[in-house]
């Protein structure tokens, strides 16, 4: 977790320190950077043939979402691990919707120009085609080794940044500047990883993505990307549908029935934890608080838990070893289960996508 942090700020501070530094030969215009990032993904003739595309986004080894476009300006976006539907997220046009069992949180404007932005690359095989008449040259900049040619545009109530590789052309940094009212100063760097072949085009393996700023996270997150596929069969009513699939929950006074949607173990901390579809409105209706003792039971198992509150609020006292903690993820709605120990590792090779669980109060 440190280690995430750190290069987050590394490359927060390269980014300031570098990005001001102006070389003033070879300068170009949009539409002469365009054609070469065209070439250099693929050329023309191929990306004239991409009427659509799906791609699959990993995280920390995990499918973390699914893309699929269609023409120019539509994208679904389909989150979570199969058979798991966590969130679907539709662009059309300049429009965004997103339905997900997290009622209360709104589509910040930041969220509405990622989306945007990614139906614009990902439709493009990674080049900046769908980016034409929004972007305006700022200049050639050093940032290290490399020299980049930086455009700008305005999307939602966003700055968006974005560097070419003078020399090989291609997307290497996209930079997300919120400058609605509410969002203080918000900023979040994606950073491309190494390019790759894929379906004929030249694409990033995936990014590195770093946040400032007020609901920042803590630590930067490394996405790859897999299985670019060019022109997919995709049915005529799916960029229509926002069917999710999370399970059910049951609450009742004194217990909740839920499902279990998510696994992670980390060798290096010896603790793990599970993520479930329970969220405040669940805990409320069963009457269960903080610093309850709780029995959570799925399948033959049997294990006793303590409510907590979140996971910005652990400290050595709660993540001791032998502790199991029924608590609230920080930026997500949806509670979890976070085992501390390693006698806990058994259990997460078992994993069952939407396994039924219970807690009760005991």
């Amino acid at each position: 977790m440190k280690k995430h942090y750190k290069v987050c700020i590394a490359l927060s501070m390269l980014c300031i320190i570098t990005v001001a530094i102006p070389v003033y030969a070879g300068e170009m215009t949009v539409e002469q950077i365009i054609s070469r990032n065209i070439a250099a993904a693929g050329g023309k003739e191929k990306l004239d043939g991409l009427n659509s595309a799906s791609i699959e986004i990993f995280s920390r080894g995990r499918l973390f979402s699914t893309a699929y476009t269609q023409g120019k300006n539509i994208m679904k976006m389909v989150s979570g691990e199969p058979p798991i539907i966590e969130s679907i997220t539709i662009v059309k046009s300049d429009k965004v919707d997103r339905k997900t069992l997290e009622l209360e949180r709104v589509l910040l404007e930041r969220d509405k120009c990622l989306y945007l932005s990614l139906e614009k690359l990902i439709s493009g095989a990674f080049t900046i085609k769908n980016f034409e008449g929004e972007l305006t040259y700022v200049g050639l900049k050093k940032l290290g080794p490399e020299t980049h040619y930086v455009m700008e545009a305005k999307i939602a109530a966003c700055s968006v940044q974005i560097n070419i590789d003078a020399e090989t052309n291609l997307i290497k940094r996209m930079v997300i500047e919120d400058n609605s009212p509410e969002a203080a100063g918000y900023k979040a760097t994606y950073d491309f990883l190494p390019a790759v072949e894929s379906a004929g085009f030249i694409i990033p393996s995936g990014w590195y993505q770093c946040d400032l700023g007020i609901g920042a996270s803590a630590r930067g997150v490394q996405y790859e990307l897999k299985n670019f596929t060019v022109n997919p069969q995709i049915e005529k009513d799916f960029f229509s549908r926002m069917d999710l699939n999370m399970g059910a929950v049951t609450a009742v006074p004194g217990s909740v029935k839920g499902n279990l949607t998510n696994s992670q173990y980390n060798s290096d901390g010896a603790y793990g934890y599970f993520i479930t579809n329970i969220v405040e409105g669940d805990m409320k209706k069963a009457g269960l608080n903080v610093e309850d003792k709780v029995s959570i039971k799925y399948g033959d198992k049997e294990l006793e838990a303590m409510v907590f509150t979140s996971t910005n609020d652990l400290d050595a006292k709660v993540s001791t070893p032998g502790n199991i903690l029924f608590l609230n993820f920080s930026g997500s709605a949806y509670y979890g289960i976070i085992m501390f120990g390693e006698q806990f590792k058994p259990l997460f090779s078992e994993f069952q996508p939407l396994k039924e669980f219970t807690i009760s109060k005991k």
